[in-house]
């Protein structure tokens, strides 16, 4: 499953980010690391960012509707077709910024949710 995990900060989590834990722990590909080469959390590349293939973006919150709000009217977010599908996974924020032990619920969460034939 290919995802991104969008910001309204300006930058986005490529490789060598907590992001990037969950998404080797929950069998997803970080998109940002592997198309856009970025390391640690960088600027996202916008302009190329609208072509890439994501399957679900990965957003903070309590519901879907509140956390994808942002996004629909955010370059180049609002331009791309899981954000304009509501195709996300929402998480508590807590499990999303996690470096403790609670982190694992986060890989959990964010595994059930992108393959949840595995889960049955």
């Amino acid at each position: 499953m290919r995802v991104i995990a969008p910001s309204t900060y300006g930058m986005i989590p490529g490789d060598e980010s907590t992001f990037q834990d969950m998404c080797d722990h929950a069998a997803a590909e970080n998109l940002a690391a592997t198309l856009g080469g970025l390391h640690g959390h960088e600027p996202p590349p916008n302009e190329s960012m609208i072509a890439w293939p994501v399957d679900r973006v990965v957003v903070a919150g309590e519901n879907l509707e509140r956390a994808l709000a942002p996004f629909t009217n955010l370059p180049p977010y609002q331009y791309m077709p899981a954000v304009r599908e509501k195709r996300a996974v929402v998480l508590p924020e807590y499990q999303l910024s996690c470096v403790t032990h609670h982190r694992i619920e986060g890989y959990e969460t964010l595994a059930r949710a992108l393959h949840p034939e595995l889960f049955r």
